[in-house]
């Protein structure tokens, strides 16, 4: 079977390995988070969803979400959700230390957010073991983030808005529905 450019032959069809999660990178490799980017599998770690309340964390509010990564391997971003408001937002992943954010793996460099879904590359990819994380967020103005109510307690800090803090040193929580927040992973 001849396929055109870009396409390979699997099991009689002709598909894109960079893209298609039945032949992720090569013929019958299966993402089983159904997502094949660039040839590798990704799974998303946290709440992805469109949200069906929100959350508002003002300006200048170190605010997130404790996550577990159920599959070790490379986290290539981060996103968040968000009603409404375009903040400049820094997004990082931390290490878990006696249930609060200890220190910062990766960050995203500053971004302009934007109604909707916002997913940033982190700067430096970095490889993550099957735990426990947190993904926290700050931004120069207040935003609403999408959120999938319920109420959980999360960590937030005041923060002066700027490149994150490369530890924790303050401990904070919050019982409120927890902002959408999620760790990119490719596998």
């Amino acid at each position: 079977m001849s396929c055109t450019s870009g396409f390979s032959a699997c099991s009689g069809d002709c598909v894109d390995e960079q893209t298609n999660a039945n032949n992720c990178g090569a013929c019958s490799k299966v993402c089983a988070s159904g997502i094949c980017q660039t040839a590798a599998c990704i799974v998303k770690y946290g709440d992805v969803g469109p949200g069906g309340s929100s959350q508002a964390i003002v300006a200048n509010l170190l605010a997130g979400v404790q996550i577990q990564v159920t599959t070790a391997g490379t986290l290539t971003g981060i996103g968040l959700v968000i009603v409404s408001g375009n903040p400049h937002v820094y997004l990082g992943l931390y290490t878990n230390q006696a249930n609060s954010p200890s220190m910062l793996l990766a960050a995203t460099a500053e971004i302009s957010a934007v109604q909707g879904r916002n997913e940033s590359n982190v700067v430096t990819p970095t490889s993550l073991a099957v735990g426990t994380y947190w993904i926290l967020a700050v931004a120069d103005a207040q935003l609403l983030f999408a959120s999938d109510g319920g109420s959980t307690t999360w960590f937030t800090t005041s923060y002066t808005f700027g490149p994150l803090p490369a530890a924790i040193g303050a401990s904070g929580s919050a019982a409120a529905p927890p902002p959408n927040l999620y760790a990119i992973v490719q596998q």
